[in-house]
């Protein structure tokens, strides 16, 4: 039969648009963020003094240098060779971006460092902001040039790199805990 008129795209004006709905629950948010609720109350309301008001600004702070410092050491990596971002890690670095990708997160980072890690907001959670800015960048095509072979074209993906942002991140609370359980 035919269809329904209500399961065609479009509209009268000619529009083949159709809305679908926001791919998360929260909305437009590209990622789920973790709740930071933990931040500002005791659960354990009578086992002693109350959370540091601190707390919360303390915790940020220290999201957004870990940020910062694993932004640092993917671009300290300089990237593979390779014309793709690979899942395999370079050795020590935790690093699998292509010197394109680095490149890209070099640049992306440079038009926003003054504003997510330099002190121009004082909003909490600039380095999820600046993650989730990343994240919806949409990916790009970019021109390798190779001494043998003429150039190539490459495929450069910002979730990924994010990923990898992620992944040093990690790496890089890990040692400052260590440091930290060190330290008198």
């Amino acid at each position: 039969g035919e269809p329904d008129e209500k399961d065609s795209p479009g509209d009268e004006s000619g529009n083949n648009w159709v809305r679908v709905r926001p791919l998360s629950s929260s909305g437009d948010a590209a990622f789920e963020r973790m709740n930071p609720s933990f931040l500002e109350f005791d659960p354990f309301e009578d086992s002693g003094p109350a959370p540091s008001p601190l707390r919360k600004g303390n915790f940020d702070l220290l999201v957004n240098l870990a940020t910062k410092e694993s932004i640092k050491r993917v671009l300290a990596s300089g990237g593979s060779d390779g014309g793709s971002d690979s899942r395999e890690e370079k050795e020590g670095t935790g690093v699998g971006l292509s010197s394109a990708s680095i490149g890209f997160l070099r640049s992306f980072h440079e038009d926003r460092a003054e504003y997510y890690f330099g002190g121009k907001s004082k909003q909490y959670h600039m380095a999820d902001e600046f993650l989730e800015q990343l994240i919806t960048t949409p990916p790009q095509m970019a021109t390798v040039r190779k001494r043998i072979g003429g150039d190539i074209p490459v495929l450069i993906e910002p979730v990924a790199i994010a990923e990898v942002i992620l992944k040093e991140r990690e790496r890089v609370a890990k040692e400052w805990k260590e440091v930290a359980s060190a330290s008198p």
